[in-house]
């Protein structure tokens, strides 16, 4: 389970349920077909760029075309097309936090797993790099748990919040799947 933000470019004038449209339906990951517009992959090399030189540690997938080619019974050029995003990882040991650039979406997500102090560094870090992808990309941030566009100016502590609840929620959703369990008496047994 995880914290999800999503990053829209919203045309002039959108309304909080334009916003939240048009990142609901990025979610879906629908990609428009045919290749992306020459402007839109400058964009993603541009931000790609500036959140590694925020932070160096994050690298990019490499995904391997052909495999998916073969596995999905497809031409190499059509998995270039299908995976086109950018996905940015920090160390196997780090935080959790992973960016996903499509052609004009974006996600910042974070595991439900940082707490007290790590809660707030690991949320220093997200906020500077949806700075990055607001000034660079020309994104908006919608908050999916919040259900509404985010003012990176005032809503950092109501995403706190909300995610330190869903850590709480997940912890005890563990703790429950984990605990044993007293088996059920059996139906034919009276004592």
């Amino acid at each position: 389970m995880s914290y999800d933000l999503y990053l829209v470019r919203a045309p002039e004038g959108a309304t909080q349920d334009d916003v939240a449209a048009i990142a609901l339906a990025g979610a879906e990951g629908e990609l428009p077909a045919g290749p992306p517009p020459p402007e839109a992959k400058a964009r993603q090399r541009s931000v790609v760029d500036a959140l590694r030189a925020r932070n160096p540690a994050l690298e990019p997938f490499a995904f391997d075309y052909s495999e998916i080619a073969r596995l999905q019974g497809i031409s190499e050029s059509e998995a270039r097309q299908r995976y086109r995003h950018v996905e940015l990882n920090g160390p196997e040991d780090g935080n959790g936090i992973q960016i996903t650039l499509q052609d004009d979406w974006a996600s910042v997500t974070l595991p439900y797993w940082h707490t007290g102090a790590a809660a707030s560094a690991v949320w220093d870090e997200v906020w500077g790099y949806l700075r990055v992808l607001a000034e660079r990309g020309g994104f908006t941030v919608y908050d999916p748990q919040l259900e509404r566009a985010l003012d990176l100016e005032t809503d950092r502590l109501a995403v706190e919040r909300v995610y330190a609840d869903g850590v709480q929620a997940t912890a005890q959703a563990a703790a429950e799947f984990v605990a044993p369990r007293e088996a059920p008496k059996r139906w034919w047994k009276f004592w």
